[in-house]
């Protein structure tokens, strides 16, 4: 009798403890690309669809966190690699288990590749995190929009991000003086057309836009307050678009001019 209540207390035990043990959560971020959350041996691979545009490849730069979910336990050792095959298999694992939070950055041109990390607690739980990195590569033009008193800013296709700016008003006012250029991308193409204008409401509408021709230059235009846009497009000889469009806003005032968002790889202004 007593051995079989003693059997009974070791096995309640053990369930106590099994109940209330759980995997760290992992804390995973890309620096450009998002932060993802795992909890466990069997969360779901993180998809992602990166693109290379051409002559410019966004390296991967992993760093992470863990906190334990275990009473009385710490989170001290990682492990990560890259496109591994069988996580069972330890000469996969770039690192073996180390305290690092950081993996070195990572260029990546075509085709998918993975990066695993795992975060394993003093009572041997382990918390695992897969990134699928989906990269294919783009043909769009890479068109560069110049205003010499206000910036300079990068577009590629037809999904790139506007760039928005608050213009203070100058006396006398400081007119806006835009010339633009474009590289091919796709192999054995040219860009020989253009197009561009100012305050279009429907992108859709070609008579809001000047025709497709070789200018790379607008006309200095002067703007009083309110808001304001410019649209300018690059066209290869394929037919392929890119367009890049700047949303300004004219305010009273000489105080600098800022960025909120940009599309381009630098900016004369900084947030």
């Amino acid at each position: 009798m007593r051995l079989a209540a003693a059997l009974t207390l070791l096995i309640l035990c053990i369930f106590r403890i099994s109940a209330t043990a759980s995997e760290p959560t992992l804390t995973l971020t890309e620096e450009r690309r998002g932060t993802w959350i795992f909890t466990g041996m069997g969360d779901p691979p993180v998809e992602l669809n990166d693109q290379v545009n051409c002559g410019e490849v966004i390296p991967w730069v992993f760093s992470w966190t863990a906190e334990p979910n275990s009473p009385g336990t710490s989170v001290t050792e990682f492990r990560y690699g890259w496109d591994i095959a069988d996580p069972a298999d330890p000469l996969q694992w770039m690192i073996d288990w180390t305290t690092t939070y950081t993996a070195p950055p990572l260029h990546f041109y075509f085709g998918t590749h993975t990066f695993m990390i795992e975060a394993r607690d003093n009572l041997g739980a382990v918390t695992r995190g897969t990134i699928n990195m989906n990269i294919q590569p783009v043909s769009d033009p890479t068109l560069t929009v110049t205003e010499y008193t206000r910036g300079e800013w990068l577009f590629i296709g037809m999904g790139s991000p506007d760039v928005l700016l608050t213009d203070p008003l100058t006396n006398p006012v400081t007119p806006w003086d835009v010339e633009w250029s474009a590289m091919p991308c796709a192999p054995g193409t040219s860009v020989s057309e253009y197009r561009y204008g100012w305050d279009i409401v429907d992108p859709g509408d070609d008579n809001q836009w000047t025709p497709w021709g070789p200018a790379t230059s607008a006309p200095p235009r002067s703007f009083l307050i309110g808001n304001h846009s410019l649209m300018i497009e690059a066209r290869d000889d394929v037919g392929v678009v890119t367009r890049g469009t700047i949303i300004f806003e004219v305010i009273p005032g000489s105080s600098p001019v800022k960025s909120s968002t940009w599309g381009g790889i630098k900016s004369l202004y900084l947030d």
